[in-house]
């Protein structure tokens, strides 16, 4: 199995347990958000009871039969509200016999407030008997009002619904119907006797619709009590059932955290397992890989790698070992040919050895012969001395350094005096020696600094350097006397020279030699044998 496949298959084993993960993990956190669902829509039913609670406890004090319908409403709304949660079983049970209960406070209301009508109407009637003038003089009003106000609310003197009933009310209205009575017996008069009847009607009336008032309270205060428990007992089971709840709730994020440790820790040596199966195999080959390939680069090449599968290092080293064949027969060709081709070398550098050593014997003898034509090029054939070209060459670069450094040089050019009667009348031999005569004086008289030029023929010129004009004219001085003074060839000869000296001026080349030539040929013409300048002395101050 090939090391790509693995990988996948590891992934996908993963991935597959990721994904069962998951889906228990979503039922989880479904059945955690039904419960929560749950608890919302007990909460509401817990605030729509007190508030029906609260309503009911107004309703049997001051309500209505419309305010007993509404409440059976409301109650009827919170049990279909609540009967679509599991969480409370007995709940449709309990909010119907809550219903039960409004109807039956609901009957006893419209009860209670017939009779109260009935009150308002006999009380009223009471009241307008009692007020009547016409009654007879005997007629104790303030008796009977006094009683009427001692059982009636002071504050709401003729709104009997908003009354507390209870025993005084009937003992007030017994007096009044005995005080009735006793009028009725001794009435004097058939008026006084109507009127005691009536009164004593009206009281009995009183009497009795409070009495039936007391016994629907007693009927409505127990049935608020039975409807007060039925509500403390729904709380209590909601109270359970929420702390089920939360019990439940803790369960789930505990049965989550146990199943997310399980899972990375499944995950985690998984992991490890195969990447460790993974890292040996892949260990394993390239150690075998590593040290095939080490020996055959050492030379080895017998060498095979062994390794056992069908993934990628099996067929690297199926490849590398088809290589190791190869380079053996590639080895075994290079070592024959290397024979001959080490016989073949060795001759070959045997005639290269011959033919080095005759080229540096040709090399040695192109250098000598570089330097011979050198210094023929640079030098007069008969003098030995320095030739034109070169004076040329170098007066130009010792004006460029002249300018750059601003140093200074003279010149010197002379000529033979008639030497033209020398080669007439003694031969061209006789003159080519009294040349190289001159020129041995000169570079005897001369420095090694200074440069001596055959210039043409008998005329010579030496470049005096880093010399002032009054210095070159001291030497040049000295040589006219010396060639004046000197014997010439075998035949004795003396000879005389004409020269002109200037110094470097900012001329060029061609400007210096011309002024130079001038000076020369004014020597000529001043009769010879004499040294021409164009020095001018500073004059003296004033």
């Amino acid at each position: 199995m090939s090391i790509r496949r693995r990988l996948f298959l590891s992934l996908s084993f993963i991935l597959i347990i990721l994904l069962a993960f998951g889906i228990y993990m979503h039922n989880l956190y479904q059945t955690l958000a039904q419960h929560m669902e749950d608890a919302s829509v007990i909460s509401l039913t817990l605030r729509s009871l007190q508030h029906t609670q609260i309503d009911q406890a107004s309703f049997v004090k001051y309500g209505k039969a419309d305010d007993a319908n509404s409440c059976c409403r409301e109650i009827t709304e919170v049990k279909n509200e609540i009967t679509h949660t599991t969480l409370l079983p007995g709940i449709e049970a309990q909010t119907n016999s809550y219903i039960a209960y409004l109807e039956q406070l609901k009957i006893v209301r419209i009860q209670m407030v017939e009779s109260e009508k009935y009150l308002n109407e006999t009380s009223s009637a009471l009241m307008a008997l009692i007020s009547d003038e016409t009654q007879p003089p005997n007629f104790d009003r303030a008796y009977i009002l006094s009683k009427l106000v001692d059982g009636m609310n002071t504050e709401n003197r003729y709104q009997l619904s908003n009354r507390q009933y209870g025993v005084e009310q009937l003992a007030y209205l017994n007096d009044i119907s005995a005080y009735a009575e006793s009028i009725r017996r001794t009435a004097s008069t058939s008026e006084m006797a109507e009127t005691a009847i009536m009164l004593f009607n009206l009281s009995r009336d009183l009497y009795d619709v409070n009495k039936d008032l007391i016994t629907l309270r007693q009927n409505l205060e127990k049935l608020t009590l039975q409807l007060n428990t039925l509500v403390d007992n729904m709380t209590n089971d909601m109270d359970s059932v929420m702390l089920d709840l939360r019990q439940t709730n803790e369960r789930v994020v505990y049965q989550i955290k146990n199943l997310y440790i399980t899972m990375f820790s499944i995950i985690f040596f998984a992991s490890i397992f195969i990447l460790a199966q993974l890292s040996a195999r892949i260990n394993n080959s390239l150690k075998s890989l590593t040290d095939g390939t080490k020996r055959i680069s050492e030379g080895d090449y017998n060498s095979n790698i062994i390794i056992d599968g069908n993934d990628e290092f099996a067929t690297l080293s199926t490849s590398i070992n088809s290589m190791a064949e190869t380079l053996r027969n590639a080895h075994f060709s290079i070592v024959t040919y290397n024979n001959q081709l080490e016989k073949m070398v060795d001759a070959k550098t045997m005639e290269l050895l011959q033919t080095k050593d005759d080229l540096e014997h040709l090399n040695r003898k192109l250098v000598q012969e570089k330097e011979k034509y050198v210094i023929l090029a640079m030098t007069d054939a008969l003098t030995g001395l320095k030739n034109r070209a070169f004076l040329i060459s170098y007066l130009d670069q010792a004006i460029n350094e002249a300018k750059r450094y601003h140093h200074t040089f003279s010149i010197m050019l002379l000529d033979i005096d008639f030497f033209k009667h020398v080669n007439d009348q003694y031969g061209h031999h006789t003159g080519d020696e009294v040349l190289k005569s001159l020129a041995e004086i000169l570079n005897k008289a001369c420095r090694q600094a200074d440069i001596i030029a055959r210039y043409g023929g008998e005329e010579f010129i030496i470049v005096f350097a880093s010399t002032p004009l009054e210095s070159a004219i001291v030497t040049a001085e000295r040589i006219r006397e010396k060639v004046s003074a000197a014997h010439f060839t075998a035949l004795d000869l003396h000879i005389t020279i004409s020269a002109g000296v200037t110094t470097y001026r900012g001329d060029t080349t061609s400007s210096l030699i011309e002024r130079v030539d001038a000076l020369q040929y004014k020597a000529k013409d001043s009769g010879r044998n004499c040294i021409i300048h164009d020095f001018e002395p500073e004059s003296d101050p004033v």
